[in-house]
């Protein structure tokens, strides 16, 4: 089985299912997990716009839109957890731990 342990954060590559402490997070999509396995499996490295889309839509350009709802959806449940997603300006996002 492939999957990303970040603390209390686990994600499972195979079945594209989150777990906080242990417990299914039912309102996270596949794509949601397949998103936050990709910033997760790199610590601190800035996923550019275009990197991002292309691991998780397949394509290079997809609205931004969707990838801010996925941010809030994610960020929301990433406050049980020492990790948060952040923004950074006119490149892309990164996942590192909070307070940094």
């Amino acid at each position: 089985m492939d999957k990303i342990i970040r603390d209390n954060l686990t994600i499972n590559l195979d079945s594209l299912r989150v777990y906080i402490d242990d417990v299914l997070v039912r309102d996270m999509t596949s794509r949601m997990a397949q998103y936050l396995g990709l910033l997760a499996s790199r610590p601190e490295k800035v996923w550019k716009y275009i990197e991002i889309y292309e691991a998780v839509f397949g394509r290079a350009l997809a609205d931004m839109e969707t990838l801010k709802y996925m941010n809030k959806v994610i960020r929301k449940h990433l406050l049980r957890t020492p990790w948060t997603i952040k923004n950074v300006y006119g490149l892309g996002y990164r996942f590192e731990r909070k307070g940094y």
